[in-house]
């Protein structure tokens, strides 16, 4: 009968639903479990001691078995360094994959120190097309940071035997330099959300300012100069201009 059988219904709905919800868990625990690589089933912060220090710039840091020491470490020749750094880290998970947990840092191991590369919250590339170099800036972080810890195994550089005698003797190099400063959000008419796009000193009250850079040993030849600056005019219009040395000089738009 109808009535008789609403109570069956009910029970086996809910069976049904149980099923699924029991058969989605599993599905997620062997999609986890089958990669490895993404979820760590564990963090390596979780035991033992963990320093953390912080980088300001990219290059190679050098960290003394006497600082070690006073850090806590009684046995700096077992210290290992750990993270990612200060580098923008790739939004798109599809072009690069990163694990939830510190990565280990490769370290160079002296007689009574280690030298680890360390990268800062600018990144750098080269383009080739432009024959330039251009850089992105950390929009979450001022610094990069490292873990250091004796609870890990170490990972130590292999040292690779020259290939033969140099034919080419180098004596200079190309280099750049960089005054970013990510002070002010602006707003724009009909973008009130700037976002993430902040910029530097503000030319509301000094029209013009001055940024000294020093090039000791520099070359004659050719430089590149790159600005990028975002106006907002209250009335009439304006105009920017770009000297160095004294000199006015031409730019086009990028």
């Amino acid at each position: 009968m109808i009535t008789d059988r609403k109570p069956y219904d009910n029970r086996y709905r809910m069976m049904l639903r149980t099923l699924f919800s029991i058969l989605f868990c599993l599905m997620i625990c062997a999609v986890a479990k089958a990669d490895g690589s993404v979820y760590a089933t564990k963090s390596a912060l979780s035991e033992g001691k963990w320093v953390k220090i912080s980088v300001s710039e990219t290059g190679f840091y050098k960290l003394t078995y006497s600082e070690l020491k006073k850090m806590g470490f009684s046995n700096p020749e077992k210290v290992s360094v750990h993270g990612y750094g200060g580098w923008p880290m790739e939004e798109d998970f599809s072009k690069a994959v990163y694990t939830d947990d510190v990565p280990s840092v490769e370290v160079w191991r002296g007689n009574d120190y280690i030298l680890f590369y360390g990268k800062g919250p600018v990144k750098w590339t080269s383009d080739t097309g432009k024959k330039t170099f251009s850089h992105e800036n950390n929009a979450y972080a001022t610094l990069g940071y490292y873990f250091i810890t004796d609870a890990t195994e170490t990972n130590e550089m292999t040292s690779v035997s020259s290939q033969g005698t140099a034919s080419v003797q180098l004596d200079t190099y190309d280099d750049y330099m960089l005054h970013e400063e990510e002070k002010y959000s602006i707003t724009v008419a009909g973008r009130p959300n700037s976002g993430r796009n902040l910029f530097g000193e503000s030319f509301d009250f000094k029209t013009s300012q001055t940024f000294s850079f020093s090039t000791p040993g520099i070359t004659n030849d050719d430089a590149k100069i790159s600005f990028l600056f975002a106006a907002k005019i209250k009335s009439g219009t304006g105009t920017v201009s770009l000297s160095a040395n004294g000199n006015n000089l031409p730019f086009s738009k990028n």
